[in-house]
């Protein structure tokens, strides 16, 4: 059995203390748009590049991205939910920003951001 070194298991340590006590991107980008609406979101991010209405239900194929808005909406059943994704593709990073309509105003419901090497 190959017993790791005192600095391999320093290295361990400072690596898991970290990814507990500092939130990731998507945190902090949720954290700041979860509940906001439409206007607030473009004077934070500019104008979107795109702008598309998703409409699905329960036995709907949406994208992998996508898949977390089956767990927000999980009680759709066979209901068609309305929703508007907004995408900026940054020098570095792709954001996207989903909005459900709530009375006649967007309101975020969702977020995802992921780097240039991750495609979808």
């Amino acid at each position: 059995m190959v017993r790791p070194s005192k600095f391999g298991r320093y290295i361990w340590v400072t690596f898991a203390a970290l990814s507990v006590l500092l939130p990731g991107c998507r945190d902090s980008l949720e954290r700041e748009l979860l509940g906001k609406d439409e206007n607030y979101v473009i004077s934070k991010l500019g104008k979107p590049g795109s702008s598309v209405i998703l409409k699905f239900s329960r036995s709907s194929n949406l994208h992998e991205y996508q898949s977390n808005l089956y767990k927000i909406f999980s009680d759709i059943g066979d209901s068609l939910i309305e929703v508007k994704e907004l995408r900026w593709k940054m020098s570095d990073d792709t954001v996207v920003v989903w909005l459900k309509k709530s009375d006649s105003t967007w309101v975020v419901v969702d977020t995802l951001k992921w780097g240039k090497d991750i495609r979808y």
